[in-house]
């Protein structure tokens, strides 16, 4: 069944297969957002991990929360800031936290390396695609997507915000996994952050749109950072799509590499 305009602005409640109920703007995304994060647990993958006493998870795209739903299920007394630019997916994820009795930092704005107001094009029947780059996204849609998937697009004029002022803002002094999934703005966002605070970042796990020579300027970049990068192609059959992985060296010889996994 289609979604209707009002429920795009009425997040409706969709039971997952495990029981859990959330808020969602688009069922069939919903049930390929759970099938990546509960399932295939795609964000823990290459070393990735988070201590068992109150980790920090910074969620940049938090899109409807279930990542952050996950990493609350998971880890009780982790501390999350989260944050999402749009308005129907910052509904969604309000909800989905509070009424699930959780406890996040949830921030309505998105993150880049300039303070502005920017224009984000918003996919109602795909609300995770929804970009800063709707030239780009359409280019890189999957045909598994559907051909709706990118219709019936509106806009909204989004507060965007450097990740080093909502370090200082939520008093974030330490931070066990950065999470970012921002359709085409991963190198700003990244850029964002300032040389004090990258030290506080033990590990970083991010979609990456290659379109040029995106995903490698992001692993050059982690890589001058101090981390270990790898990226292994996105399963789903979408074009030019990679998850990066950065994980910080172990204390004895290993050095920071670039690594390719197809």
């Amino acid at each position: 069944m289609a979604e209707s305009e009002e429920e795009w602005w009425n997040p409706h409640v969709k039971i997952l297969p495990n029981g859990l109920a959330v808020r969602v703007l688009s069922e069939q995304e919903a049930r390929f957002l759970y099938h990546e994060v509960f399932e295939e647990d795609v964000y823990f993958k290459h070393g990735i991990t988070l201590p068992s006493d109150a980790p920090c998870v910074v969620d940049v795209g938090a899109n409807i929360g279930l990542f952050t739903l996950y990493v609350l299920q998971r880890y009780p007394s982790a501390r999350i800031v989260a944050l999402e630019p749009l308005p129907p997916c910052f509904a969604a994820l309000y909800l989905n936290v509070h009424e699930h009795n959780l406890t996040a930092d949830l921030v309505n704005m998105g993150v880049s390396d300039i303070p502005r107001t920017a224009t984000f094009t918003y996919f109602p029947h795909a609300p995770g695609n929804s970009t800063l780059y709707p030239m780009e996204r359409r280019l890189l849609q999957s045909r598994a997507m559907g051909p709706r998937a990118l219709a019936d697009a509106t806009t909204f004029g989004c507060p965007m915000t450097r990740l080093s002022e909502i370090f200082k803002d939520h008093h974030v002094d330490h931070i066990d996994l950065l999470k970012v999934d921002v359709e085409g703005e991963e190198l700003p966002v990244l850029r964002g952050i300032d040389d004090a605070d990258w030290p506080r970042i033990r590990q970083v796990v991010m979609e990456v749109h290659s379109l040029g020579n995106r995903l490698l300027d992001v692993l050059v970049l982690l890589r001058n950072r101090g981390f270990v990068a790898l990226a292994e192609r996105f399963p789903h059959n979408v074009k030019c799509n990679w998850n990066v992985y950065a994980t910080r060296p172990q204390e004895q010889d290993l050095l920071p590499r670039l690594c390719l996994s197809r």
